[in-house]
């Protein structure tokens, strides 16, 4: 599933739209269709092929055991200090919750104590890892906020989403969809979700793309406040799980 998902957004990010064309005049994208190559072929989704969950070496990889992991950091290393990273997002398969949704990273885990934070990065605005999601929910309706997730427990320290936050980009996400499907609150209603509807999330994501990051200062702050004041009235629960499903993609 989250291969589809990378499908969808590989289509549309090569496709004729007008919206197209604005994401590949103002980013470079780097798209890394599979990070468990190894892991995958031989029937894994979470491990690699040395039986190690890549997902849980991002802090410190080695150059000889998690080698996809570490040079995918290291080129992440080069872009910031060349130009910036705007957004990262890692695509994942979840085993057991439904809906598709996003874990993030709220701002008030910054200061964890360990001084992991790389020195380029500046504390994070309050509630600003929660506006791609936010908008996301509203353009895409099998996509579901109220399952997203801002934790960062200590366990998560070593994950994609977490370390590339700390040393990358206030925007760091994995976005999850279901092994499963929706659920009565959510579209589809208790079903499945299919290759269509996954290749449709993928170009779903690319277009809230454009609407939070290809704006006018001034819409952007417009488009800030109205997020915001819909992120108020949609409290997620504290206690919930955040486990990252894991994924292939």
């Amino acid at each position: 599933n989250a291969s589809w998902m990378m499908k969808g957004c590989i289509d549309f990010l090569t496709g004729s739209s007008e919206e197209a064309v604005k994401l590949r005049d103002k980013f470079v994208f780097k798209i890394v269709p599979m990070l468990n190559p190894d892991g995958v072929i031989n029937g894994n989704y979470r491990t690699g092929l040395a039986g190690n969950d890549l997902n849980r070496k991002w802090r410190n990889p080695s150059r000889e055991m998690h080698p996809t992991i570490y040079h995918m950091k290291a080129m992440m290393g080069r872009m910031r200090d060349e130009r910036g990273v705007s957004l990262f997002l890692d695509f994942h398969g979840h085993s057991v919750k439904n809906n598709i949704f996003i874990y993030g990273c709220d701002h008030k885990y910054w200061d964890n104590g360990h001084g992991e934070n790389h020195p380029s990065r500046e504390f994070p605005a309050p509630m600003h890892n929660r506006l791609f999601p936010a908008q996301l929910d509203s353009i895409c309706p099998m996509f579901s906020y109220e399952d997203c997730r801002f934790h960062v427990k200590r366990r998560k320290e070593n994950s994609g989403r977490v370390v590339c936050w700390r040393e990358f980009t206030n925007n760091s996400y994995t976005l999850e969809s279901t092994f499963g499907g929706g659920d009565k609150d959510h579209f589809p209603e208790s079903a499945h979700l299919g290759v269509k509807s996954y290749e449709k999330m993928g170009a779903d994501v690319c277009r809230t793309l454009v609407q939070v990051l290809c704006v006018t200062a001034a819409e952007e702050k417009a488009m800030e406040q109205q997020l915001l004041a819909k992120i108020e009235t949609m409290v997620l629960p504290e206690g919930d799980s955040d486990d990252e499903g894991g994924g292939d993609a």
